[in-house]
């Protein structure tokens, strides 16, 4: 028997027949026959799946899995699949499933997006040196033919890696009108929102596309990783690799618990590097859940998704940790629209593994100069003042401010914007009164959000440099002080050391 060759590609057996959403069909020997599974799209009726007249129904279960349709059962052997359907019955070709390709491997399960060859094989020899993978299964979202030829040539030299397959799909899977993941557009901090669909790469909308390829080549691996190309996974506690880790625990089942780094600045004319991300977030930003399986030890019931695999469970204290290299996932999106940089916070480990095990030089923060002497400001007036930010705020403007005038707020600073239902005229005729001071908020010149924006413009302003205590809140908010008259120097005397005060 020919071993199969080191590296293949693959193509589910999915096809649009009649309307009906095809993802794949796959057969096997049974007892008496052959066993089938076949898995329809998002939206399929169970209708579609009687057999046609005169013929013995081969389908005995179907099951509806996140949106998914999955069905399961029989067939004689050298006969297609039938289907009724409404534009007359219809015969489906079931491929036969390649599980020896990747039998006892310790094996990688990935969704391509944008991700470079170089990119990959970057990826896949860091978790082939670092944590004991031995196969990569990955399925290219994007379909490019050429991808393939250069991840083998990059790849060839792993000497440890037995197996890459890399499989794709006649139908895209993506959401129906949505941006390919990781478009520019979608960036959290993006200035503008205008994208083009792409159904091949947008977020995956057909989940069951981790089960078709368990049935198709991972039954009998022994143990699978789901991450994706711009996933790292960390050291684990024990030292044994992820795939041992998983293979000793007690249920079969690891959850992957993610989050995500940055890179500070990518190199002009450079792809993103995994060694550019040395930032994790303040306060911590979490990535998807994923999971690793030792397939033999899961029940052939327990449907594998992209975070979860229902009917497995698994112990609080066995869960391994990922990082996901946000710059990887939206290549062409600039830093700054991913993550306020104010955010960003040195990780240490990060730039060991970038330095010691990618052999890569991230780019840095510059070192900040010296901080100059403050100038003088006049001492705190033991005046109280209010910073807010109103927009269509005109009925109840009156009432907040009657309110905390008569609990102790001498000053009212407001910035407003985008009304249109007279809370500006409102406010300047009250600053004509000196009873506040309206801004116009800053947030389009700074891009920043709109409540961001204006505390941050208020630093400037004397009324905040002068002020003895500050409070900052929004129109629908009270304070309710509950000592001595219940104004706010009530509230001071009490606590006469505090420098700071929360209110719930």
């Amino acid at each position: 028997m020919t071993e199969p060759a080191r590296f293949l590609c693959r193509q589910l057996a999915s096809a649009e027949v009649q309307g009906l959403r095809v993802l794949d069909a796959v057969a096997w020997p049974g007892p008496f026959g052959r066993n089938f599974r076949l898995y329809l799209g998002r939206g399929a009726h169970p209708a579609a799946l009687a057999a046609p007249e005169g013929q013995a129904g081969a389908i005995q279960r179907v099951a509806k899995v996140a949106g998914n349709l999955v069905a399961t059962g029989s067939v004689a052997e050298g006969a297609g699949l039938a289907l009724a359907l409404a534009g007359g019955p219809v015969t489906l070709d079931c491929a036969a499933p390649e599980p020896g390709l990747f039998r006892d491997a310790n094996v990688l399960l990935a969704l391509r997006h944008h991700e470079t060859p170089e990119q990959v094989a970057d990826w896949l020899r860091f978790h082939v040196d670092r944590h004991g993978a031995t196969g990569l299964l990955l399925f290219d979202r994007a379909g490019e033919a050429e991808f393939a030829d250069e991840l083998q040539g990059l790849v060839a030299d792993i000497e440890a890696l037995d197996r890459v397959v890399v499989v794709a799909s006649a139908l895209p899977l993506g959401a129906p009108g949505q941006p390919a993941l990781g478009d520019p557009a979608t960036a959290p901090r993006a200035k503008v929102r205008d994208f083009t669909p792409d159904p091949w790469r947008a977020p995956l909308n057909e989940p069951v596309l981790y089960d078709i390829l368990r049935w198709r080549f991972l039954a009998q691996a022994s143990v699978v990783m789901a991450l994706d190309p711009c996933d790292l996974l960390r050291d684990g506690p024990d030292g044994i690799g992820a795939f041992e880790t998983c293979r000793q625990s007690h249920t079969g089942l690891v959850p992957l618990r993610g989050q995500a780094i940055y890179p500070w600045r990518i190199r002009k004319g450079q792809a993103p590097h995994p060694g550019d991300h040395v930032f994790r977030t303040e306060p911590a930003q979490t990535a998807p859940a994923r999971w690793a399986v030792a397939p033999k030890r899961a029940e052939p019931g327990a449907c594998w998704l992209p975070g979860k695999i229902p009917g497995m469970g698994a112990l609080a204290d066995e869960v391994l940790d990922y990082d996901r290299a946000m710059s990887i996932l939206a290549p062409g999106a600039e830093i700054a629209t991913l993550i306020n940089k104010d955010h960003l916070v040195p990780a240490p480990d990060l730039l060991a593994r970038a330095q010691d095990v990618f052999d890569h030089s991230p780019i840095l923060p510059p070192k900040r100069a010296p901080a100059k002497a403050a100038p003088l400001v006049p001492a705190p007036s033991g005046r109280v003042l209010a910073v807010t930010c109103m927009k269509n705020e005109g009925p109840f403007i009156l009432e907040w401010l009657a309110y905390h005038r008569m609990i102790g707020i001498d000053d009212f600073l407001i910035y407003t914007n985008d009304c249109d239902d007279g809370t500006d005229t409102m406010l300047d005729a009250l600053q004509a009164r000196g009873m506040v001071q309206r801004r116009d908020n800053p947030f389009r010149e700074t891009s920043g959000k709109p409540q961001q924006s204006a505390l941050a413009a208020a630093w400037d302003e004397p009324l905040v440099r002068q002020a003895g205590w500050i409070v900052s809140m929004d129109v629908d908010e009270f304070l309710n002080v509950h000592v001595g008259k219940g104004r706010l120097q009530d509230l001071f005397a009490a606590v006469p050391d505090a420098n700071m005060i929360s209110a719930t």
